[in-house]
């Protein structure tokens, strides 16, 4: 799927059609970010001692590690998105 440029970052419902079964009963959720995103594979951030600084689970019950630099004392708040 290509998302045009001119898309605003954000939270959308998709409504998805297929050519055999015709339209899904519920819109989909799709969020389009500004962050950039990159799938772990191969064992990659499995352990605390290798984390990434952003990424997407790949795989049902995985545990992946991941990092993020805070420069000043500040609430942070935490989002995932899943499937």
């Amino acid at each position: 799927m290509r998302i045009p440029s001119t898309v605003e970052p954000g939270a959308y419902r998709l409504h998805i059609e297929s050519s055999d079964q015709g339209p899904a009963t519920l819109p989909a959720p799709f969020v389009v970010s500004t962050l950039r995103e990159i799938a772990v594979r191969s064992g990659v951030a499995r352990r605390k001692s290798d984390p990434l600084p952003n990424g997407v689970l790949d795989a049902p019950s995985s545990a992946d590690y991941f990092s993020f630099r805070v420069d000043s004392p500040r609430t942070v708040v935490l989002q995932a998105d899943s499937m």
